[in-house]
């Protein structure tokens, strides 16, 4: 839990809400066992650095191991489902939920948005539980046809933009 709360400090330095998901997610879709070759690499802004690796991802220096179940403290459960990697992160009692899609040099890392305009966009395709209505934490357990909807709709925010490194 604490490699998840110092990942997050970094990402997202200026967000102060959070939407948690009760169950890992998409709830279909293609569990990954290993990253292709042609993804893994190290992936990096001025903020954060991310390596991929077979088996396993490096994020600011926190490991996490690919899981194929419900990811404990040092695992991450990645599915592939609509054309992007989708990465479920255990953080105390639910689940942190990343859409993270590539192109030839780029990782781009998607959340979804947890502002006042987002929750409302949330609240027209499922129901919203506010866990902490001070803190702006949110709680979601969408079907697998709500969360095929909050993809298509756009709740899914970009957070960041990583380059891939250069090998030398």
């Amino acid at each position: 839990m604490k490699k998840i709360g110092g990942f997050m400090l970094v990402l997202f330095l200026t967000a102060c809400s959070q939407v948690y998901f009760a169950t890992p997610q998409p709830r279909k879709g293609f569990v990954v066992k290993s990253f292709l070759e042609n993804i893994q690499g190290v992936y990096a802004d001025t903020l954060i650095e991310v390596e991929i690796m077979k088996n396993e991802v490096l994020i600011s220096g926190n490991r996490f191991r690919l899981t194929n179940q419900d990811p404990c403290e040092d695992e991450v459960l990645v599915r592939f489902y609509n054309d992007a990697y989708f990465a479920s992160l255990k953080d105390s009692l639910w689940y942190i939920v990343f859409m993270v899609r590539f192109d030839e040099q780029n990782m781009a890392v998607y959340i979804p948005g947890s502002d006042a305009l987002s929750v409302s966009r949330l609240k027209r395709h499922l129901d919203v539980e506010t866990i902490d209505s001070t803190r702006g934490f949110y709680l979601i357990d969408p079907s697998v046809k709500e969360f095929e909807q909050l993809i298509n709709s756009g709740v899914f925010e970009v957070v960041s933009l990583l380059q891939k490194k250069q090998v030398n």
